[in-house]
């Protein structure tokens, strides 16, 4: 799985197909983040997620992690200089982050891994929670509405386009009802986007 080669034009195809559906979700629940603190963002892609973490909350500290080196330098140049400071860049994947951490922020990260390493990346991100840990996710799913019947076509449409470009080999949504179920989390709030089929959710570690 490699996202470099579609990097530079990742941002523009996801706004052509989702309009700013994407970004909207991604945005849905940033103000409940904390004034100050330590938040750790997984697979941020291009960066666009810093800029506005830092509109809503400017005093933040980050650990920005990027499987992707096209992506993560493309962060890099877009992170305004005032705030360079404040983030820690690694490119790796949530094995490669020590601490703990005020927020969490996965955004459209495990649909692109099958059932058995969401549940593997799930464990390894939920020890890297404190109590009343925020964790905000974005990401699709599928309704089961038979006036949605649209939403399966334009997933296996994706799932096709994903595995030629960047050879991500799943075939299923991520069950965060499920995901979440098997950790000491609690969900705060939901927002659905795009005829449902994206959604935005925060949980509240309460170990």
């Amino acid at each position: 799985m490699n996202f470099d080669f579609i990097a530079p034009w990742y941002d523009q195809l996801a706004g052509m197909v989702f309009g700013d559906s994407i970004r909207c979700s991604q945005g849905a629940f940033m103000d409940h983040l904390p004034e100050q603190g330590e938040i750790l963002i997984l697979g941020g892609g291009t960066g666009w997620v810093l800029q506005e973490l830092f509109r809503q909350k400017p005093q933040l500290s980050v650990t920005y992690v990027e499987a992707s080196q096209k992506m993560l330098e493309i962060s890099q140049q877009k992170l305004p200089v005032a705030y360079r400071q404040q983030v820690k860049f690694i490119h790796g994947t949530e094995q490669d982050v020590k601490g703990y951490f005020d927020g969490i922020i996965t955004f459209y990260l495990l649909d692109v891994y099958t059932v058995e390493e969401q549940r593997v990346m799930m464990q390894r991100i939920a020890l890297l929670a404190k109590k009343d840990t925020l964790w905000l996710v974005a990401d699709f799913q599928l309704t089961g509405a038979k006036e949605h019947f649209w939403q399966n076509i334009l997933l296996q449409t994706m799932f096709l386009f994903f595995r030629i470009v960047a050879a991500v080999n799943v075939q299923k949504l991520p069950d965060y009802e499920d995901l979440f179920s098997d950790h000491p989390f609690q969900r705060l709030g939901k927002k659905t986007f795009f005829g449902k089929m994206i959604f935005a959710a925060i949980y509240k570690a309460i170990k």
